[in-house]
C-alpha cells in the first residue's frame, strides 16, 4: 500500500511540474518571435486570414486559403499570440473548420452546414409534375427622343395608360382633291387641284394597343424604323418555371480588376446594357388563371476612365399583374450616346497636328449628345404542365385508335359487298 502510495504522489508531483513549466513558458512568451500575431478587433475575418496565411507562409512555407469570405469584424483583440492559436480562435467563433493538407490550410464551412446547403440546392431544383412554365416574349426598340419629338410624337403620354390610339397617316404617292367646282383662275367648269406630298403624319388621337404581339406592335415598331424613329434592338423569347427568375440581356459585360482576400488580382465582371429579370408567380381564382410578374429593368453603359469606370444606369421594379396572353410596355429607361464629330473645312480638318498646327485652325471638334428611350413590351403567354401535356397526347392517342377502329369497320363492311359485286 505504500508503495502505490508513494507511486502516485511522484506522478502527480512530475505532472504538476510539467503543466506548470508549460504555463510558465506560454506566459513568458518562449515562442518564435515569428508565430506571434496581434490583431485589432475591428478587422474583418478576411483581413486577419490573409495576415495568418503571411505568418504560416514565413513559418512553415503553407498558405491559409479560406473558402468562406466574411467581411465582418472579429470583434476579438488577439495581442502576441501564436498563429494556430489565432486561426483555431477565429474559426470556432465564426462556426468554421479548418483541414491541414501538405502545402496550404483550407478553411471550410462545418460538414452540417454543408449538408443543409445541399438540401436546399435539391428542393430549388425539384419540380412538380403539374409545374406550370411561362413563355415570356419582349420586344426592345430604342426611340430617338429627338426625331420622334420632331413628328410630334411624346413617348411619356404615348405610354401613359392602356389603351392608347395612335392616329397615323401614311402616304405613299401624292393625292389629290376636288374642291369648289366652279370658275377658278379662269378655269371655266373646272376644278382646283389640291396636292398633298408623300409623307408621315401622326394625329393628335393618342389610343395605342398593342393587338397581337408579333402582328400589331411589331408593325408599328417597323413603321417607326423605316422613319428613323428608332430601331428594334431584338425580340428575345424565354421559358420560365413558376417561381423562377429569368434573364434577358441585350448588351456586354465589362470587368474590373480586383483583389481577392488572399490578395491575388481577378477580373470581376458586371453586366450593361439594357437587362430585364423577370419572376413569374401562376395563380388561380375561379377557373381563372392569372400571373404575377415581378420586373425589374435596367438600362445602364459604362465608360473606362484613367482612374476607374464610371457606369451610367437606370433602373425600374414593378410588380404587374397579367392574365394569360396579355401585354404590358415599360418605358422611361434612358440612354445618352455621345458622339465625336470633326468640322471645318475639308481636307486641312484632318490633317494630322504636326503639319504646322493646321488642323486646329481649319477645324474643330463638336460633341453631339443623342438621347435615346429604350421602349420593352412584354407579353406572357401560360404553356401546359407536363400533366395537360400528358393528359392531351392520350386524348390524341385514343383519337387515332378510334379512328383507326372507324376505318377497319368501315372496310369489313365494304368488302363482302365488292365480292358480291364481282360474282
Amino acid at each position: 500500500m505504500k508503495i502505490i502510495s508513494t507511486i502516485l504522489l511522484i506522478l502527480s508531483l512530475v505532472l504538476s511540474t510539467f503543466s506548470q513549466e508549460q504555463f510558465e513558458r506560454k506566459l513568458s512568451g518562449e515562442y518564435n518571435p515569428l508565430e506571434l500575431v496581434s490583431i485589432t478587433a475591428y478587422a474583418s475575418f478576411d483581413q486577419s486570414i490573409k495576415m495568418l496565411s503571411a505568418v504560416s507562409e514565413l513559418v512553415t512555407g503553407k498558405t491559409i486559403v479560406s473558402s468562406v469570405s466574411i467581411p465582418n469584424p472579429i470583434g476579438v483583440e488577439i495581442i502576441k499570440m501564436p498563429y494556430m492559436e489565432a486561426l483555431n480562435l477565429l474559426t470556432y467563433s465564426f462556426g468554421l473548420a479548418y483541414e491541414i493538407k501538405e502545402t496550404s490550410i483550407l478553411i471550410l464551412k462545418k460538414e452540417a452546414q454543408t449538408l443543409t446547403e445541399e438540401k436546399l440546392l435539391s428542393d430549388d431544383i425539384w419540380a412538380d409534375f403539374d409545374a406550370r412554365e411561362i413563355r415570356i416574349s419582349a420586344i426592345f426598340f430604342e426611340a430617338d427622343v429627338e426625331n420622334s419629338r420632331k413628328v410630334g410624337i411624346d413617348w411619356s403620354v404615348l405610354l401613359a395608360g392602356n389603351g392608347i390610339t395612335l392616329g397615323s397617316e401614311m402616304r405613299s404617292e401624292s393625292v389629290f382633291d376636288n374642291q369648289f367646282p366652279g370658275s377658278l383662275g379662269g378655269n371655266s367648269g373646272g376644278s382646283e387641284n389640291k396636292g398633298e406630298e408623300p409623307g408621315f403624319d401622326l394625329g393628335a388621337i393618342t389610343e395605342f394597343t398593342t393587338g397581337e404581339f408579333t402582328g400589331t406592335a411589331t408593325a408599328l415598331f417597323r413603321l417607326f424604323e423605316t422613319e428613323n424613329l428608332g430601331e428594334i434592338i431584338a425580340s428575345p423569347n424565354i421559358t420560365v418555371r413558376d417561381g423562377q427568375k429569368g434573364r434577358i440581356q441585350i448588351g456586354e459585360d465589362f470587368s474590373i480588376k480586383q483583389r481577392d482576400f488572399s490578395g491575388n488580382v481577378i477580373d470581376r465582371f458586371y453586366s450593361a446594357g439594357t437587362i430585364i429579370e423577370v419572376t413569374p408567380y401562376v395563380y388561380n381564382k375561379d377557373g381563372v388563371d392569372y400571373v404575377l410578374v415581378k420586373l425589374l429593368a435596367e438600362r445602364s453603359s459604362f465608360f473606362p476612365t484613367e482612374l476607374t469606370t464610371v457606369v451610367k444606369k437606370t433602373q425600374a421594379s414593378s410588380d404587374i399583374l397579367m392574365l394569360d396572353g396579355e401585354e404590358t410596355v415599360i418605358g422611361g429607361l434612358y440612354i445618352n450616346e455621345e458622339t465625336t464629330v470633326r468640322n471645318g473645312i475639308p481636307l486641312l480638318k484632318d490633317l494630322p497636328w504636326w503639319v504646322f498646327g493646321i488642323r486646329y485652325l481649319t477645324g474643330s471638334d463638336e460633341v453631339i449628345i443623342r438621347k435615346k428611350e429604350v421602349i420593352i413590351v412584354l407579353r406572357v403567354e401560360l404553356l401546359p404542365s407536363l400533366q395537360q401535356r400528358t393528359e392531351l397526347k392520350k386524348e390524341y392517342e385514343d383519337l387515332i385508335r378510334d379512328k383507326i377502329r372507324e376505318d377497319n369497320y368501315e372496310i369489313h363492311e365494304i368488302k363482302p359487298d365488292m365480292i358480291e359485286k364481282e360474282k
